[in-house]
This record gives structure tokens, sequence and C-alpha cells, in this order.
């Protein structure tokens, strides 16, 4: 059920009414000298696009995807910006790593291929709870030498680590099943910046080190340099 579902429709009529009247202040003000925040009339536009599709994430009004989808489209016909500009989010290569592990975690989903990794993980860990959070750490941390976002990883790790938590009789809900999810997460995610390709960040400062003319590490060097006690050690204690 939706979150506009779950709400009486008084409430919903109010959230609606509350963001028309900040969305249309925004727009309005400053053309009567009243800019909130020093807001010039030639932004207010764009400012009150982004307030009302904030806004409409933020409350859930509408169906996600339908906000997005507005967004762009009003932005294109009321010519905000350049086409470039509007989309360029969509040009960046941290967009795609990060949609590309969104539609391989729901291939491997569905595929059977999560329940299979489950199964040969499961075999490999044992029956203990103990033995299967230290695969699902292992098993986040080979990850991130394979897969250069951490996004993408996380969900690609999330239906296999789902699969194995059920495999060894933890259901969806209950906290050894959790603890097994946030197992993966926190040993691909955290050790993950001592790996420079293995995160768009790390992949970010090399490219500002690139553009500024400094020497950039090699993968071996920031590896030996961090990783002994930034990433293994650290997943150990964890």
């Amino acid at each position: 059920m939706s979150a506009t579902a779950a709400r009486p429709p008084l409430v919903t009529a109010v959230i609606a009414g509350l963001l028309l009247i900040v969305s249309a202040a925004i727009r309005l003000l400053p053309e009567a000298g009243m800019a909130p925040g020093g807001l010039s009339p030639a932004a207010a536009p764009a400012a009150t696009l982004v307030v009302m599709t904030l806004g409409l994430w933020a409350t859930g009004l509408l169906p996600e995807s339908v906000t997005a989808l507005g967004f762009f489209t009003i932005a294109m016909l009321t010519g905000l910006a350049p086409p470039e500009v509007i989309f360029s989010g969509l040009t960046s290569s941290a967009f795609w790593l990060i949609f590309s592990g969104l539609v391989i975690g729901v291939a491997v989903r569905h595929n059977g291929l999560g329940a299979w990794i489950a199964g040969h993980l499961a075999r490999r860990v044992g029956t203990s709870y103990r033995g299967a959070l230290l695969g699902a750490l292992a098993f986040g941390l080979v990850m991130a030498f394979l897969m250069p976002s951490a996004m993408g990883r996380i969900v690609l790790i999330l239906p296999i680590l789902a699969a194995l938590g059920e495999h060894l009789g933890h259901q969806p809900g209950d906290r050894r099943h959790a603890g097994m999810m946030l197992a993966g997460v926190i040993g691909t995610f955290l050790p993950s910046f001592t790996i420079l390709p293995a995160n768009v960040p790390n992949n970010i400062m090399v490219g500002i080190l690139e553009a500024a003319g400094a020497p950039v590490p090699s993968f071996s060097t920031y590896l030996v340099t961090n990783f002994p006690v930034l990433g293994l050690l650290k997943t150990l204690v964890l």
C-alpha cells in the first residue's frame, strides 16, 4: 500500500495545498519584490519546479516515477534550461554504474542465479549464524574488487544474501536475516574506499587529480597503502 493510500483524504488534501502554496510563493514573491533568500525573478520558475518535485517525492503524493517524468517534461516544455543541461545527469558514468547494478540485481533475483550463488555460499559457510555473517562480509568484500560502484554492488548482493538467509532458515523480517544483509552491505561499502576503482568518490578523486595535473596513485600503491588497515582490518573488526 502506498503512503498516499494509507493517509486520510483530508491529510492528503492539506499536504497538497501546503505544497501548492509554498510553490506559488516561490514563483510569485520575487516578482513582487519580496524575494526569499535573494531569489531573482529569472530563477524563480526553476526554483518552483525543484521545490514542487522535492515536495512530491518527500510526501509521496504521486508515484516517484510520475514525479520524475513530470520534472523532465515541464523543464523541457518551459525551456528552463537547454536539453543538455536538463539531462546532464543521465550522461554521468556514476548514474550508469548504479543503473547497471540495479538491472543486474533484478536479473539475479528473477532468473535464479541469486539462489544458485546462495546455495554455493551456504555450503561453504555452514549452518551457523556466525559463519553466515562472516561469509556475507567476505562476499561483500570480494565484490568490491569486481564491481566499481558501491550502490551497484549493494543492489546486486542484497538479493543473493536474501536468498542465502532463506536457505539457512532465516525469514525476511527477523533480526538474523537483517543482520546478514547488513553484514554484506558493510563488507562491500566501508572497505571499498581503500580500493581505488571500487566506488564513485574514488573515481571522482582520480579525475580531480588528473585535471589538476597532480600525481595519480596506481591501483597497487593505493591498495597497499590503505587496504591492510582501513580495509581488511576494519572488516575483521566489524
